[in-house]
């Protein structure tokens, strides 16, 4: 059995390993067999010498899925993913020492493990290289990766990070690539047009075989982009600790299978193919429609590879922020957004890269409850959010939580980041994309928990009470065909005459009915304006009342055809919709508005306030302002003594401080 021998903390003292060199095969090939068994020899170094190493970032896979090597002689047991890296290396005959978490870390020593994890950063960084093992690879992949090693060197040259850094491409390069693609012959030739090497460069991307032509597979691509997707959503693109270590690499390779490239060519690659559907590059030529076909969400929002690039802006790095890699207010694009083996290392795995005074805020401790680990996660956002002025639209505030429930292992308050960074959110916050500022320019004063005892586990936070629920409208049904996917609402129609029931709406329309309008449309896409013409129109919408195309008005026909100005359509401004086409329109609304308050319900109060807010709200709840947060919160008197927390809520007539005018008394509230 294999034992260690003990680190010397006061001299920081980590191990490395290295292949056995006198296994490889003299003078072989690279892709010579490996031997029977990997032999590692290791040594302890010290953190404050000058030591030459490399780090290994991978994923360890099943723990009980085990092969056996040698290290000092001695077995010694690792995942079989680690082998597969191991033997890879073999093959490439690779003489460097590495620090690898699973040999070089003694497990079993809680203390080692603590000291060693809290010294990942200076780890990692001080790295000459890191290896970033991906796993096996195949013939989709070696595809992928000939294609990222031969236009690679082209993409890092050409500064393609500046269309990450921008919100649109430059000028220069769009009309090249227009101007080049439109020089195309039958032949399928083009004229030698000189032009910015970024222009170049993504015209040689969108033009390579296999990206840009249709597939005849039923997925929609074929062995490039299955090559692609493949390499995308393993494991590793959403292993927590790996972000650091992609993050902290001043030098990194991709390693799949036989392949390895550079990490920025790796980047720069993919950072190309988003940057097609974000800057609507697909636009310059109709034969590149179909280039992200079958790539679906696999490019969207890989969090390392996104920090990375936030930290190495052209403009100036940029601080990774925990509620930038945390904090999702979009559905995960069928593979989770972060993941963890460990939930306490959705913390302590970031703890390398978020900013130092968060960092030095947390005491790494596997044996603390993770309900304590989540909800010191969410203070920290909460103080990170706080003292931004003005507010961020990515940052994480109160009315961004869900509430929890009453009897759940988390406090009300606090949300349960696994299942965030498995699926993400599904449920917008009220003020998502709106500029709400119910609690007026009011600032959270200090607060410490009655009696001076401190828990992570209560929230207490002054504001004032507003009214209480009495009512709470029966919610519709929505449907979800699976946990990656957006629910819809079953039936749009029968909800507004839901609503309209509630409400105890008259048959004679005005303006008076407006705020439940306004109400029901707070979620949705679509935006109402205050012209009285529109109003009118959105009236009509939700009474779902019979419009004659032909007396709509030139206001209400440029409305039409600008807010759903995403779509084809067969008519202009100039010659107006058909009734057909405005039923469709209406019908569209309905549906936006009510699949964009999913998971959402109305309720009225003691003083005659409309509102949304969460399915979990009840009659008797408390509507409240808390200074410093946005929207108004729901809250739930607990039988022992302080709240519940029952969510975010819309409540028109409030909504930019109004109540604040009839001087509320301030209050302490306890949440749980």
């Amino acid at each position: 059995m294999f034992t260690y021998d003990p680190l010397q903390e006061n001299n920081r003292e980590i191990r490395l390993v290295r292949l056995d060199s006198s296994t490889f095969e003299a003078d072989g090939p690279d892709d010579a067999a490996e031997p029977e068994t990997i032999s590692l020899e290791m040594r302890h170094v010290s953190m404050n010498d000058e030591i030459e190493y490399a780090a290994l970032s991978y994923t360890w896979g099943n723990p009980q899925n085990t092969e056996e090597i040698v290290v000092k002689g001695t077995p010694f047991h690792v995942t079989r993913n680690l082998a597969a890296a191991l033997k890879q290396f073999h093959r490439q005959k690779l003489q460097s020492w590495l620090w690898i978490d699973a040999i070089c870390i003694d497990m079993s020593n809680t203390r080692e493990r603590h000291l060693q994890v809290a010294s990942m950063r200076e780890i990692y960084s001080q790295a000459s290289l890191v290896h970033i093992w991906l796993g096996l690879g195949c013939m989709e992949t070696d595809l992928a990766m000939d294609l990222i090693s031969r236009l690679g060197p082209a993409a890092v040259s050409c500064d393609v990070a500046s269309l990450f850094d921008h919100s649109a491409a430059p000028p220069g390069v769009k009309s090249y690539i227009k101007k080049r693609a439109d020089s195309r012959d039958l032949d399928g030739r083009t004229e030698d047009i000189s032009g910015p090497a970024l222009g170049m460069f993504l015209y040689d991307l969108f033009e390579e075989e296999g990206l840009s032509g249709k597939s005849e597979h039923e997925t929609g691509r074929g062995p490039l982009k299955s090559g692609i997707v493949n390499i995308l959503r393993r494991d590793y693109w959403h292993r927590i600790w790996a972000f650091q270590e992609v993050i902290l690499s001043r030098e990194a390779l991709v390693h799949v299978g036989t392949r390895t490239v550079s990490l920025d060519m790796f980047d720069a690659i993919f950072t190309a193919l988003w940057s097609y559907w974000i800057h609507d590059l697909r636009r310059l030529q109709p034969r590149w429609d179909s280039i992200l076909a079958g790539l679906g969400g696999t490019l969207w929002t890989i969090k390392g590879l996104d920090t990375r690039r936030w930290m190495r802006f052209p403009s100036g790095p940029m601080k990774a922020k925990l509620a930038n890699i945390l904090w999702e207010r979009c559905g995960a694009p069928n593979r989770p957004f972060y993941s963890a083996t460990d939930p306490r290392d959705i913390l302590y795995g970031l703890l390398g890269i978020i900013p130092a005074e968060q960092a030095k805020r947390v005491l790494i401790d596997y044996q603390k409850p993770i309900a304590e680990v989540y909800a010191e996660i969410t203070k920290l956002l909460l103080d990170e959010s706080s003292s931004l002025e003005p507010p961020d639209p990515h940052a994480f505030y109160l009315d961004c939580s869900l509430p929890g429930e009453i009897d759940g292992p988390l406090p009300t308050w606090v949300p349960d980041w696994q299942e965030i960074g498995k699926y993400g959110v599904r449920t917008w916050e009220i003020n998502y994309f709106r500029d709400f500022k119910a609690a007026g320019n009011t600032s959270q004063p200090v607060i410490t928990p009655n009696n001076g005892v401190g828990s992570l586990g209560i929230l207490c936070k002054a504001g004032c009470r507003v009214d209480v629920v009495t009512e709470v409208m029966e919610p519709p049904e929505w449907i979800q065909f699976n946990r990656y996917s957006a629910s819809q609402i079953r039936d749009a129609d029968a909800w507004v005459q839901q609503i309209a029931r509630f409400v105890d709406l008259g048959s004679e329309s005005g303006s008076g009915e407006d705020y439940i309008w306004r109400t029901a449309n707070t979620k949705s896409t679509r935006r109402i304006k205050p012209d009285e013409a529109i109003r009118e129109l959105v009236r009509k919408f939700m009474r779902q009342e019979s419009i004659d195309a032909g007396s709509l008005t030139k206001e209400q026909v440029r409305f039409l055809y600008e807010d759903f100005g995403q779509r084809s359509f067969d008519w202009t401004p100039a010659t107006g919709p058909s009734d057909d086409e405005v039923r469709r329109i209406a019908r569209e609304w309905r549906q936006n508005a009510g699949t964009c308050s999913r998971n959402r319900t109305f309720f009225k109060t003691a003083k005659g306030m409309f509102g949304l807010g969460h399915l979990e709200v009840e009659a008797f709840d408390i509507l409240t302002l808390i200074w410093g947060v946005r929207s108004p919160i729901v809250l739930r008197q607990r039988a022992d003594g302080g709240f519940y927390f029952r969510g975010d809520a819309y409540v028109d007539g409030i909504m930019h401080g109004e109540f604040l005018a009839t001087c509320p008394a301030h209050e302490e509230f306890s949440i749980h």
